[in-house]
């Protein structure tokens, strides 16, 4: 990989120094003594360093300093100075340049400085490139009230160090919002921990917590520093923190109240940094009431909580979640699904989806990874929940208590029809273009429909 060096300084004779050091060792560098050409050249080309004397005519470094964090924040700045300005370069230092090197310029010092600045700019990258990714993968699909009122509380409490309970079904998505906050948070470059307190026995939980000394018990051989300290800085996501051994949770709590850990055997607390999100699919209330919770502990982690709906009360979220799964499948298993037509779309919106999220996930990958055509259609989601020994409640929630009593087909499709149409519009806010989209049929039949079943 060829680098490329933009170097700043108004010494001519400086300028060739500096272009031949750096040229023989097979950087490619532009070298101007104009510093009122450095915008231009940072928006014409990519620089993967900036060597900038700290005092020149017309602007001094400091000012060009600040342009060139602007324009490439991610480009490392090593400012060359005089004798007579170290304190500037000290000064630059502190507003974000990475380094200084003094005049007269000594090759090798340059060169060694110039290296770290390159690997430091390659290492920032990867996390930037990273904290994208994790960013992209851990947005909230959807476009349900819920999910949008969780977005917002996601946004504004992400960057704080408040203590985040969430609460929802199993397979709601509480793992992904604990990701969410993490990755937006000021602690996304540091480690985020989980740990499911229900899968893991009492004794083998507290050490997997607080860790051990040496000797502290038979068969503890090394040290052990125990995830509380190996998260320090970072966040810690307490899944299932409902099923925690109720003396377990006494020793939760001092961490909490005192930011300090007590390593099993050892008699010194040690001091920590650590976010702590803890999530339930259990009645918070209940545990309470039950003594399987302790309420001084629920107080301390219910800093902000935020309750994840069951994927059947957020229908909206359904066909959103589904094509993201289509596309995410898709690239991972090499497939070309173009769609889902519009009776399995209906099929999906009105399944119960008593999993959830997850359900709908491990739904839409076999449906990908068995189709044979480019196109979902009702047949194959058949044939998927066959498979996976799925009852098919679909239309359950829209046919009517008939009181025991049999009717004749007519009169059976005449009510299937006109609950079906009200679920259908009560699902899409009762915007006529969509239902009718849902429903495979156009406005005008929709709104005879509705006038032959007294809904308008």
């Amino acid at each position: 990989m060829s680098y490329r060096i933009l170097v700043v300084d108004d010494d001519e004779n400086l300028l060739k120094s500096l272009n031949k050091i750096l040229s023989l060792q097979h950087y490619s560098v532009d070298a101007i003594s104009n510093p009122m050409q450095v915008e231009k050249l940072l928006e014409r080309n990519q620089y993967h360093s900036v060597l900038l004397d700290v005092k020149m005519p017309g602007i001094n470094g400091l000012e060009l300093l600040k342009i060139i964090m602007q324009k490439s924040i991610l480009t490392p700045v090593i400012m060359v100075s005089g004798q007579s300005n170290i304190e500037i370069a000290m000064r630059a230092i502190k507003e974000g340049a990475y380094d200084f090197v003094e005049k007269p310029i000594d090759p090798d010092r340059l060169l060694i400085v110039l290296k770290h600045a390159l690997q430091h700019q390659e290492l920032v990258e990867a996390r930037e490139k990273i904290t994208q990714e994790l960013l992209k993968n851990f947005k909230m699909v959807g476009k349900s009230v819920a999910l949008r009122n969780i977005s917002d509380t996601i946004e504004k409490i992400a960057k704080t160090n408040i203590k985040v309970l969430i609460t929802g079904e199993s397979g709601t998505g509480k793992e992904l919002v604990a990701k969410a906050i993490h990755y937006n948070s000021n602690r996304q470059t540091k480690r985020l921990s989980e740990i499911n307190c229900a899968a893991i026995p009492r004794d083998l939980l507290e050490n997997e917590l607080f860790g051990h000394k040496k000797g502290a018990f038979s068969g503890a051989i090394s040290d052990y520093d125990g995830q509380f300290l190996e998260t320090n800085g970072g966040t810690l996501f307490l899944d299932e923190i409902g099923d925690m051994d109720i003396h377990l949770q006494a020793k939760l709590l001092r961490v909490l109240e005192e930011n300090e850990v007590n390593v099993i055997g050892d008699t010194t607390p040690k001091k920590v940094d650590v976010r702590i999100i803890s999530a339930t699919n259990k009645d918070i209330e209940q545990l309470i009431k039950s003594g399987k919770l302790r309420k001084d502990l629920m107080f301390r982690l219910n800093g902000i909580r935020i309750h994840i709906p069951p994927l059947r009360e957020r229908k909206e979220d359904i066909l959103p979640l589904a094509y993201h799964f289509l596309n995410k499948f898709n690239d991972s298993h090499n497939r070309q699904i173009l769609k889902i037509n519009r009776q399995a779309e209906s099929y999906l919106l009105n399944y119960n989806w008593p999993g959830n999220v997850r359900e709908l996930m491990s739904v839409m990958e076999r449906l990908v990874v068995f189709i044979k055509g480019n196109e979902i259609t009702i047949e194959d989601i058949h044939r998927v929940f066959n498979n996976m020994n799925i009852s098919p409640t679909a239309y359950s929630d829209v046919i009517p208590n008939l009181e025991n009593k049999l009717a004749d087909l007519r009169t059976a499709h005449e009510i299937f029809e006109k609950n079906y149409i009200l679920e259908v519009l009560e699902q899409t806010d009762w915007k006529k273009s969509e239902a009718a989209q849902i429903l495979g049929i156009d406005r005008t039949n929709l709104y005879k429909k509705m006038r032959k079943h007294g809904i308008i």
